[in-house]
This record gives C-alpha cells, structure tokens and sequence, in this order.
C-alpha cells in the first residue's frame, strides 16, 4: 500500500496503515515483515519524541509512542549524507556536532528496515547540506511511509512529496529570523496540503518556559511554546513535532 493514501496525517492515520501488517503481511512487498532478521537496528534509531495531533484539546493530548495509543515512529538523522544520532544543541557549521551514533548503513537501510518492519511514520531529517541524495533513496525504500524534515519550504516541498514523503516537516522556514512568518506557514500549507504539514517545535528552556530553537538549533526564536500559540499554528498543520534540543 502507498501510505500517501490515507486521509490524514496523524496517529489515526498510521493506525490505519499498519492494519496490514496485522497478519505480518508486507504492506508494500506482499511477503512477511517479521522475519527481517536485522530488524534490531532499528531500535538504535528510536528517539524520545512527542508527536501531537494539531487542533485536539491539549489537556487530553497524549504523545505517541508507549504512553500513547499511537506507535513509535523511529527517526533517522541524516549528517553529511550518514546516519547519525547527535545531540542537536552542538551542531554548527564550525567542526564536528557531538554524536551518540553513527551507522556504517546508509539511510536506505533503515527505510526498508522500517517498511518491512511495518513501522509507518517515521521521521528522516536532513541536518544541513549533502543530504538530499540519501533522503531521496530512504524515501525510495519506503514510499508513502516517511515524514522528511530539513530545509522544507513552499518551493520545494511538493517535490519531496513526488518523491515520496508522506509528510513534512518544517522549522526554520517558518521560525526564520528567530520569529514566526505566517506568510510563509500560510504558503506551505497552501503548496503542500496541512494534512502533509508536521510543525517541528523542537524547544529549549529559559527560566521555566520553552522556546523554539531554529535554523539547526542553533538560533532562539522569540516563539514560545504554549496553549495559545499551538491553537494559532493548528490550522495550518496536521501535527506538532517537539523534541527537547538539549538532551
């Protein structure tokens, strides 16, 4: 199945995709998912993330994964074309970002780990330049099954969905400057559809409150992460993304 068929973007969404997989059936190969062998690996990848449904009542918002009714979706970092799990607050353009793992496989491998795994939802993330030829092959392996993030914006964001991204994500072209550009919100949701827009919030705190950090995190927007400015970002989007920049 081509998961760009589904009507949303969303918990509901991926739950229903992965009906398929139910019988351990492949969703886009035919033959069985369980027996991937090194279906392991992807585990290494597994980020603590909290994907939220955009417009639901945040007091009854609970994040996917193992406390959620959604599953886990597995992330894969792409840096200078590798496979990499970093701490986000070091990376810069000035020598290396402190990395926890690098894998020896290419993005690739883990998008068919993913598809024959039946783990739908998946993030791959493009950190800076050199990554988009590994992004294009992750979303060959697993077409309609991966969320792409890293340098989206309304130029270009249907052509990663003609490649196969089911949905994108978005920070710095929407926070550029350190602030908040509803022109440009208001022109990617309109080019790429706000079923197949995730708003990464990804924050860090100040004195108690969370502040989006943009453009690789290494800038602070003036954004704060709050009841009343998801509700302003929700109708734009199909989902929030936060990841907490500092761990």
């Amino acid at each position: 199945r081509d998961y760009r068929q589904v009507d949303q973007v969303g918990p509901g969404a991926w739950a229903r995709a992965r009906g398929d997989c139910a019988s351990g059936r492949d969703p886009i190969g035919g033959g069985d998912s369980r027996d991937s062998g090194d279906g392991g690996l992807a585990g290494k990848l597994d980020h603590q993330a909290a994907v939220f449904r955009a417009g639901e009542d945040l007091a009854g918002v609970k994040p996917r994964g193992r406390a959620g009714h959604a599953p886990d979706g597995p992330l894969a970092d792409l840096h200078q074309g590798q496979v990499k799990q970093i701490v986000g607050a070091t990376l810069s353009d000035q020598g290396e970002p402190l990395t926890n793992f690098a894998s020896g496989q290419p993005a690739s491998h883990f998008a068919d780990l993913y598809r024959r795994d039946c783990l739908p939802g998946g993030h791959v993330i493009m950190l800076g330049p050199g990554n988009e030829e590994a992004a294009a092959q992750a979303l060959a392996a697993f077409p309609g099954g991966l969320q792409l993030g890293g340098g989206i914006t309304a130029d270009n964001g249907p052509h990663w969905l003609e490649r196969g991204a089911a949905a994108l994500i978005a920070t710095s072209y929407v926070f550029g400057e350190g602030r908040l550009h509803r022109e440009r919100l208001e022109a990617l949701s309109a080019a790429v559809g706000r079923e197949h827009l995730v708003l990464d919030l990804s924050c860090v705190s100040r004195q108690g409150r969370y502040f989006v950090a943009t453009d690789r995190w290494q800038r602070l927007s003036d954004f704060e992460v709050h009841a009343a400015n998801l509700e302003l970002l929700a109708g734009h989007c199909a989902e929030f993304l936060v990841h907490a920049v500092e761990v």
